[in-house]
């Protein structure tokens, strides 16, 4: 990809220099600086937007992990009062 914030760079210190150019070069100068802002905006909108997925997929798989294990807990205690109630039952066939 080429960077043309550098290419607006290197055209400028020509312009500084006194080198004489004709005015549709000054103009595409001019539309080429006003595109490399531009990119640059962009780029920096999508470096934002990256980060706000990257922060989001966080909080979302923490949340998720939680669940999991909120879930497993549950499972576990389902397990624990079936187990229970079985030896009840037992207890009370046997009475």
């Amino acid at each position: 990809m080429t960077d043309y914030s550098s290419v607006v760079e290197q055209m400028d210190k020509l312009v500084m220099r006194g080198q004489k150019f004709c005015p549709e070069f000054h103009q595409l100068l001019s539309n080429l600086r006003a595109a490399s802002n531009e990119i640059g905006d962009l780029r920096g909108e999508a470096e934002s937007l990256r980060d706000q997925n990257s922060q989001l997929f966080e909080l979302t798989y923490r949340g998720w992990m939680k669940r999991q294990a909120e879930a497993r807990k549950f499972k576990r205690q389902v397990g624990i009062w079936r187990a229970k109630a079985k030896r009840l039952e037992g207890k009370r066939e046997a009475s």
